[in-house]
């Protein structure tokens, strides 16, 4: 398996893994707040991140994150001649 096969075959099973994950929470739970408790996305990530002290933040800077590696793969693609996507 080549490389570049594998790359992508990580990339397509992490997308359906987290729209998976995301299909299954039932959106009343997103805010919820728990009885005696805080709303589950304003609390600290369970691994400190210096970048997002919520995860709500966690979650909005992997939206980020994953758009900077598409406009990375843009820029690949334009180097190798091929057209932009739009």
């Amino acid at each position: 398996m080549s490389r570049l096969k594998l790359a992508i075959e990580q990339i397509v099973f992490a997308r359906k893994h987290t729209i998976r994950l995301l299909d299954e929470a039932k959106s009343h739970d997103w805010f919820r707040q728990p009885a005696g408790g805080q709303p589950r996305l304003d609390k600290p990530p369970l691994k400190p991140l210096s970048l997002a002290k919520t995860k709500l933040w966690s979650l909005l800077w992997c939206a980020q994150h994953e758009m900077v590696h598409a406009g990375q793969i843009g820029l690949l693609r334009r180097l190798l001649g091929y057209p932009a996507i739009r």
